[in-house]
């Protein structure tokens, strides 16, 4: 509803997006004034249409959002999805057409996601109602992620870091006059394509919904919810009334909220993606207790700084885990823990010290850093880790920072199902996160 024939208009790159780009549903797009847009047939306005949309999507002046829902309606159609803005985040009389709004979407059984949003994305039946063309935003592949967000730059962000893993769901629901975080969330986790849920929140209004929902999406479906939360300052929550309408709240009061739910809080939008990415990938951890090693360790040192604050712990491996490195490798091979294999190391000393830490029974998670640069390290570390893990039954979350190489290796272990982070601190973060999310698991049973 505003389709439009204009090239860089919204409504005409969400025509663009739906028609173009293997969606597979039925698109109306309705303007009085144009015959087709994009080859497709165009319709003057919801009565004319051939069949009742399970859909609507909405880009035209907020103002006209009550008399659009009566004519969906009276047409059959109890979903619409509102990407305009210019409600309550402008006040004044702009908060009365949200709550008019509100009030129909009880009166007629109309389900609203929005407004002020970008909307919503399917990875397996590619619906996408996005108006950012694909050019500039790349769609991910299908994957186990789902995230759910008020900002809708986040939500960019989150899909373009998921074009390897992907992502099943992914919702931008904005100013929320109905649907909300509480309805997101039950929703994910009853979704079978999702198997962990991220989400970014300014504040919420229905706070014991959303509570209950991801108590309920841990406890009953067995999928962690991965929250990072804004607006923990005066200066910040004022900023999140003016882009969305929230109000924030006291983040203290927050955080131990949403922990005693079972929710696994985060302190960045990086840090929130990397847990999410290593939940997708690797099974929990049975403990706290890490092993770590490198060809360059300087990173590791870094890491180690931040692990009293994410509940990590280094562990003190066996002597007998010490005693089979020892004798394997050179003398000048540091094999306590954090295990340095130096810059010599080769692939195979890599999976030799990675197979001794999955076989230690002090260890619970591995954290390998990897430097690419250096040249004894050669390719086949892909296809040793990918072997390793494919019958590890500890999680391994790895790091490397580099440049266009580094990337290609990082992105080939990925692909193998092993994730590795560019910045240590998200390395530690989504460690901290599988070793949370077995501590929650644990209490469940």
């Amino acid at each position: 509803i505003g389709a439009s024939a204009s090239p860089g208009k919204i409504g005409n790159v969400i025509v663009d997006s739906l028609a173009n780009h293997r969606f597979r549903g039925r698109v109306y797009p309705i303007n009085p004034n144009r015959g087709s847009i994009l080859g497709i047939k165009c319709y003057p306005g919801i009565a004319a249409l051939p069949e009742p949309p399970e859909l609507a999507v909405m880009v035209v002046d907020l103002v006209e959002g009550p008399r659009i829902m009566r004519e969906l309606a009276a047409a059959g159609t109890h979903n619409l999805l509102v990407v305009s803005g210019g409600g309550k985040e402008l006040g004044g009389v702009r908060q009365d057409i949200e709550r008019e709004m509100a009030r129909l979407s009880r009166e007629l059984d109309i389900r609203v996601i929005g407004p002020n949003c970008i909307g919503a994305f399917d990875g397996e039946s590619r619906f996408d109602s996005f108006f950012h063309s694909n050019e500039r935003l790349r769609r991910p592949p299908a994957g186990p992620m789902s995230f759910i967000t008020q900002s809708g730059t986040w939500g960019c962000a989150f899909l373009e870091a998921a074009e390897i893993t992907g992502v099943a769901k992914m919702v931008s629901y904005g100013n929320r006059v109905d649907v909300d975080e509480g309805d997101l969330v039950a929703s994910m986790a009853s979704d079978p394509s999702t198997r962990v849920i991220g989400s970014y929140i300014e504040g919420l209004e229905r706070g014991r919904k959303f509570i209950a929902a991801a108590r309920k999406a841990s406890r009953e479906h067995g999928k962690p919810l991965v929250a990072f939360k804004t607006g923990r300052t005066r200066r910040s929550a004022a900023a999140a009334v003016s882009h969305t309408g929230a109000f924030g709240g006291s983040y203290g009061v927050y955080e131990g909220v949403l922990e005693q739910a079972g929710v696994i809080t985060t302190d960045s939008f990086h840090e929130m993606f990397a847990a999410c990415q290593a939940l997708a990938l690797q099974p929990a951890a049975a403990g706290a207790r890490i092993a770590m090693l490198s060809n360059g360790a300087g990173p590791m040192v870094n890491a180690l700084d931040l692990f009293p604050n994410k509940g990590l712990e280094l562990v003190r491996l066996t002597r007998s885990s010490v005693r089979a490195m020892r004798d394997h490798f050179s003398f000048f091979y540091l094999v306590e823990n954090p295990v340095d294999v130096t810059g010599s190391a080769s692939a195979e000393d890599y999976e030799f010290v990675i197979r001794t830490l999955l076989e230690d029974p002090r260890v619970d998670l591995i954290m390998p850093f990897f430097v690419f640069q250096d040249t004894p390290l050669d390719e086949s570390i892909v296809e040793r880790i990918e072997r390793l893990n494919a019958v590890a039954e500890k999680p391994i979350v790895g790091c490397a920072s580099g440049g266009q190489y580094t990337r290609e290796m990082s992105a080939a272990l990925e692909e193998a199902g092993v994730p590795v982070f560019p910045d240590v601190a998200q390395w530690v973060a989504a460690s901290s996160a599988l070793v949370r999310w077995g501590g929650i698991k644990k209490g469940h049973r």
